[in-house]
C-alpha cells in the first residue's frame, strides 16, 4: 500500500510537471489511462491529500491558477536550478513512463545499481541529524574489514554506485566509502558538528568522479577533440568548468579547471584517439607515460 501511494505521488508530480498547466479533469483523464488507477478516478479530496504529500516528501509545490482552475508546479524554476531536485524530477519522469508501459517492460532495459541501498536510508538519517556512524567496512585492498567511526557529511551517486563522504574519529581528512563495501552499519548516539560553511559541491568542484587528493592540485587543462567528440562534449560536458575556447573544421579545443587524478585520465582514455591533452606539459607527459605502459602490455 505504501509503495502504491509513493508511485501515485511520483505520477502526479511528473504529470503536472510535464504538462506545465493542467486541469483536474485532464489529470483524471490521464490517470484513468494509467495502470495504477485500476479504472477508478481520483476523488478531489484524495487529489489534495496527494498534493500535500508531494510537497512534504519532495518539496514540490503544486498550486492552482484560479482564473482557469489549472494546476502547475509553483517552484518549477527553483527545482530546475537545483541539481538534486532536477535529478528527482528526471527520476520521476523515467519511473512514471516505465509504470505506464508495464506491458512492454521486457523491452525496457536499465542498468542494475549494485550498491547496498539498505544502508542509504540510515546514512541519510545520520546526515540529517548530525549523528556519527559505526561502520564495518571492507575495501577491496584489505583482507579483513575495518571498523570505522564516521562523521557522514554527504553522499553521492556516481556510475551506478552510492558513496558516503566524511572524516573519521581517527582522521580529519574527508574520505569516500562505497556503500556496497559496507558489511554492517549502525547510527551512533554520538553527534558531530558540520564545519561552518561546508559545501559538498565545493569539496568536489575540481574533481572528476568521486575522489580528491590533497597532493594533486587543480590546474587549467586544455584538450583537443576531433571527429564527433566536440558534439558529445557540448551535449554532455566532461566537467562543470568546461569551456570551448576554439572551434575549427573537424576539431575543437576545450579548457577545464580540475585536478588530473586517475579518474580524469580514465575519462580521457575512454575517448580513445579522439582526445589529446594539449596543456599543461606535465599533465600531457603524465598521460603519455600511461599510454606508454599500456602499449608495453599489449605488444
Amino acid at each position: 500500500m505504501a509503495s502504491n501511494l509513493f508511485h501515485r505521488y511520483i505520477w502526479l508530480a511528473d504529470t503536472i510537471y510535464r504538462a506545465g498547466r493542467i486541469t483536474f479533469a485532464e489529470i483524471n483523464r490521464r490517470w484513468l489511462l494509467n495502470n495504477l488507477s485500476e479504472g477508478k478516478p481520483i476523488p478531489l479530496r484524495t487529489f489534495h491529500k496527494h498534493r500535500e504529500a508531494v510537497e512534504e516528501f519532495f518539496d514540490i509545490r503544486i498550486a492552482c491558477y484560479k482564473p482557469t482552475n489549472e494546476y502547475y508546479i509553483e517552484n518549477k524554476a527553483e527545482l530546475v536550478e537545483n541539481n538534486l531536485s532536477q535529478w528527482l524530477l528526471n527520476s520521476f519522469s523515467a519511473s512514471n513512463m516505465v509504470l505506464e508501459n508495464k506491458s512492454i517492460r521486457n523491452r525496457i532495459l536499465v542498468e542494475d545499481v549494485p550498491s547496498a541501498l539498505r544502508y542509504l536510508e540510515p546514512i541519510l538519517e545520520a546526515i540529517r541529524e548530525l549523528r556519527m556512524l559505526e561502520i564495518e567496512y571492507h575495501p577491496f585492498y584489505l583482507k579483513e574489514p575495518q571498523h570505522i567511526q564516521l562523521r557522514p557529511y554527504f553522499v553521492k551517486l556516481y556510475e551506478r554506485r552510492w558513496y558516503v563522504y566524511g572524516p573519521t574519529v581517527d582522521n580529519p581528512q574527508i574520505k569516500v566509502y562505497a556503500l556496497d563495501r559496507i558489511q554492517n552499519l549502525s547510527i551512533s548516539k554520538q553527534s558531530f558538528r558540520l564545519p561552518k560553511g561546508f559545501s559538498a559541491e565545493d569539496h568536489l568542484a575540481t574533481s572528476i568522479g568521486i575522489t580528491t587528493y590533497p597532493d594533486i592540485p587543480p590546474r587549467r587543462i586544455v584538450i583537443k577533440c576531433t571527429g564527433e567528440q566536440p558534439q558529445y562534449l557540448r551535449a554532455l560536458p566532461l566537467h562543470t568548468s568546461q569551456e570551448e575556447i576554439e572551434q575549427h573544421e573537424g576539431w575543437s579545443l576545450f579548457a577545464y579547471y580540475l585536478a588530473p587524478t586517475n579518474e580524469f585520465f580514465r575519462k580521457i582514455l575512454s575517448h580513445r584517439e579522439f582526445m589529446e591533452i594539449v596543456a599543461p606539459d606535465e599533465v600531457r607527459q603524465e598521460y603519455a607515460e600511461i599510454l606508454r605502459r599500456m602499449l608495453e602490455l599489449h605488444k
